[in-house]
C-alpha cells in the first residue's frame, strides 16, 4: 500500500454477519455468521456500541424525502417487506433442514445424532473398563 495510510479498523464479513453485528438481524439457528475485525479493538467495541445504540427513524427520513403522506406509507411497506423476508428466510431454512434430514437423509437428525453420541460414550466406557481388567490380569499374572 504505497502512499496510503493504514486504516485503524477494518471490518469484513458476510451480509448476515454484518447485520448481526449491527444488531439488526440474528440467525435463528446454525453457525454464527462470520465477521472479521482487524485493527484497533477498542475502536471496534465503540463502533459496535454506537451502531447497536442507533435507532434510525425510517419513517421521518422517508417523510422528509417523499412527503408526509407517501413517506410513512413507504416506511410501513419497507418494514413489512423486511419482516416478511426475515420470516420467509427462517421458514426456508427450516424447510431445507427438514428436507435434508427427512427426505434425502444427507444430514443426520438431532435425535439420531444424540443416540449415536450416547452409543459412542457407552462404547468408550466399556473400552476403559476392559483396559482396567486387562491391566489387573497382567498384574496378577506377573505376581
Amino acid at each position: 500500500r504505497r502512499g496510503r495510510e493504514q486504516s485503524d479498523l477494518g471490518i469484513s464479513g458476510s451480509l448476515a454477519g454484518l447485520l448481526s453485528l449491527a444488531g439488526i438481524a440474528r440467525p435463528a439457528s446454525g453457525p454464527a455468521p462470520r465477521v472479521d475485525v482487524t485493527g484497533d479493538a477498542q475502536l471496534a467495541r465503540e463502533l459496535e456500541a454506537l451502531v447497536r445504540g442507533a435507532s434510525p427513524d425510517l419513517e421521518a427520513a422517508l417523510a422528509a424525502q417523499f412527503g408526509n403522506t407517501a413517506g410513512p406509507l413507504i416506511a410501513r411497506s419497507v418494514l413489512g417487506a423486511w419482516h416478511w423476508m426475515r420470516a420467509s428466510v427462517s421458514s426456508f431454512q427450516e424447510d431445507v433442514a427438514e428436507y435434508l434430514v427427512e427426505e434425502t437423509g444427507d444430514v443426520v437428525g438431532e435425535v439420531e445424532l444424540d443416540a449415536f453420541n450416547r452409543d459412542v460414550d457407552a462404547l468408550r466406557d466399556r473400552v476403559e473398563r476392559l483396559e482396567q481388567r486387562v491391566a489387573r490380569v497382567k498384574r496378577v499374572g506377573t505376581s
